[in-house]
């Protein structure tokens, strides 16, 4: 049992269940602790049908609690009547977000991606994790084993809430 002690600063007294009592510091915040960061910015292309991985995040060893997990990527597709697809996932099997989008063009140039199109998607998830290294990483593939998605800027970020 903690209780944080009027006048004090960072310290509460322990009640270990037994009526010992005794003084010990004490973090009051843990929102924005374990900041973690992972990005790949260069243009990546496949024609392939199997998600292949832009950019992965290990974290390092975490308590259990309640974290933020945000993402970003950038993203082309070079056909009008297929679908590029994309996903972030946690820990190899669960799908924070699934991406599933027709873009309607496929004129131009950008690098070589085949399109001029720069399209981008982000967003985030509040989630509880338990404690112990997880991993989180944005992955994409082509709907048709023949048309170029392509991928860029993708980025990862982590933070305790609470």
């Amino acid at each position: 049992y903690k209780r944080k002690a009027q006048g004090t600063l960072d310290q509460a007294m322990l009640n270990d269940g037994s009526g010992n009592l005794s003084w010990s510091d004490v973090n009051t915040t843990v929102f924005g602790q374990e900041y973690q960061y992972s990005e790949s910015e260069s243009v990546s292309s496949t024609t392939g049908t199997t998600f292949l991985q832009k950019t992965l995040l290990t974290t390092t060893s975490l308590e259990g609690g309640t974290y933020r997990i945000g993402w970003s990527y950038q993203w082309n597709f070079d056909l009008t009547s297929n679908d590029f697809r994309g996903r972030v996932r946690l820990d190899g099997s669960t799908d924070l977000m699934a991406h599933r989008q027709e873009p309607k063009d496929a004129a131009g140039t950008f690098g070589s991606t085949g399109t001029n199109q720069q399209h981008q998607i982000s967003g985030f998830k509040h989630i509880v994790l338990t404690a112990g290294v997880h991993t989180i990483e944005i992955q994409w593939r082509s709907q048709d084993g023949v048309t170029t998605a392509s991928i860029w800027n993708a980025r990862i970020e982590l933070w305790r809430v609470s």
